[in-house]
């Protein structure tokens, strides 16, 4: 099978994050990489150059995701957009039933499902082999993570649309809303000075309560409690710690290197306990850190990523349509946050 053709917009070297850079160059350089894919064109923010393309990959700032992408899905070409998907709920939509009409496939970067840690807690609930869950049926799980930002308080200059919702990636989008997704499946930096206060009109503090869906492994009635701040938490405490009860045991996830599961080191990996009812006993469980090792950390998950769309698998990766319901539930959140403040 030949490779599949890609452009690639947002490798620039005025980019905030460089995320394209970090995350998506060096995969796409690797052996895999080429054995699979191959870049016929690079550009900024437009796609006028990338008529070649088969699969067109957009990893610019969130406000210039829709303009990017939608002459390439009106030409029919298949699109990888990195999360969020747009700004708000309604350009996601607009996105993804462009893309159905014109038989477009996609995939959006919510990667941190590939992370093998989510890989492993996942393999626990669904019971592996035997198909039984070491901790029965799932009755609630509650999540208490800090993250999104590096410091509570600052942001670097670069990082000031972090603070303007209208941008569409913050805090709340980005950090809380990679995290709501893989849950559900499963200071200026150069003088150390303060430029100027701003004012945010994101939430830095969230709580989320709800039910979740029966299925083999959750129980009828079984709940979900979600607390996410920006910033650090508390001294000396693991930003992420995650429980999931359950009738015959309860499952503990501690991550000391934050929501950001999917670009973790294998030596700051996270920790997976699992509580036995009967037995009184706890184990940390082992479980396999991949062996992408000869990459960039940020590119191993999202290589994973390009690895399942080269293989049509959309079992693994999400899709547009995925996007469209993340962005729908924390345009909900949005919403209910403003009428709270009104």
């Amino acid at each position: 099978m030949a490779p599949i053709r890609v452009a690639l917009v947002g490798l620039s070297a005025n980019a905030a994050a460089g995320w394209a850079a970090k995350a998506h160059l060096p995969y796409l350089l690797s052996a895999e990489g080429r054995a699979r894919y191959t870049i016929v064109v690079l550009c900024n923010t437009t796609t006028a150059a990338a008529e070649r393309a088969i699969l067109v990959v957009v990893s610019t700032r969130v406000d210039q995701h829709y303009n990017a992408v939608l002459p390439s899905l009106q030409a029919g070409k298949d699109a990888f957009v990195e999360w969020p998907l747009a700004e708000n709920a309604g350009r996601a939509v607009e996105l993804a039933r462009v893309a159905a009409e014109r038989g477009s496939r996609t995939v959006v970067g919510l990667q941190a499902r590939f992370a093998p840690s989510i890989v492993a807690l996942r393999g626990i609930l669904a019971g592996g082999d035997s198909g039984r869950s070491r901790i029965g049926k799932v009755l609630s799980s509650e999540v208490h993570a800090a993250g999104g930002t590096m410091d509570r308080a600052t942001l670097p200059p670069f990082m000031r649309y972090f603070a303007q919702r209208d941008i569409g990636g913050n805090p709340f989008t980005i950090g809380f809303g990679h995290l709501f997704d893989f849950v559900q499946f499963v200071k200026d930096t150069v003088s150390g000075e303060m430029l100027e206060a701003i004012k945010s009109n994101v939430p830095d503090l969230i709580h989320v309560t709800g039910a979740l869906p029966e299925s083999d492994h959750v129980s009828n009635g079984a709940t979900l409690h979600l607390r996410y701040r920006r910033g650090q938490p508390f001294k000396d405490e693991p930003p992420i710690v995650w429980t999931i009860n359950g009738e015959k045991g309860e499952i503990r996830f501690i991550a000391h290197g934050g929501p950001g599961v999917n670009v973790t080191s294998k030596e700051n990996a996270p920790v997976i306990e699992v509580h036995d009812f009967a037995t009184d006993e706890v184990e940390q469980i082992e479980y396999d850190h991949g062996p992408r090792c000869d990459i960039d950390l940020p590119a191993r998950n999202v290589g994973s990523v390009y690895e399942a769309f080269a293989a049509q698998d959309k079992s693994h990766y999400a899709t547009f349509d995925h996007a469209v319901k993340r962005h729908s539930q924390l345009d909900k959140m949005l919403l209910d946050y403003d009428k709270s403040r009104s």
